[in-house]
Parts: structure tokens; sequence; C-alpha cells
């Protein structure tokens, strides 16, 4: 039970924390699969984000 809850609260601030560098860096370097396309499926461009999120949050993980 201790061990579930630290696993989500590592999960839980790893990827608060990734969401924040994440978005502050999209300020100064326009990431091109973070825009909306008008003539793209919105959904899909979020599933494009949480796809990266999770890959770069794991790879980060690994490197601690």
């Amino acid at each position: 039970k201790r061990a579930s809850m630290i696993h989500l609260y590592f999960n839980l601030i790893g990827t608060i924390l990734f969401m924040l560098v994440f978005y502050l860096i999209n300020i100064f370097v326009d990431f091109a699969f973070s825009t909306i396309d008008e003539y793209d499926n919105p959904s899909a461009n979020i599933a494009k984000i949480m796809r990266n999120s999770y890959i770069c949050k794991d790879a980060f993980a690994n490197l601690v």
C-alpha cells in the first residue's frame, strides 16, 4: 500500500514538473506538434503531446 502511494506521488510530481518545463520551453521554442492546426484533429494533437510527454518523462526517470 505504501509503495503504491509512493509510485503515484512520484508519477504525479514528475508529470507536473515535466509539463511546467515543457510549457515554459514552448513559450520560447514553438514545438510543431503542440500547435493545433485547423485542419488537424485536436484529439490527435492531444494524443501526440501526451505520448511525447510520457516518453520524455520516462527517459528522464531512467536517467535519475
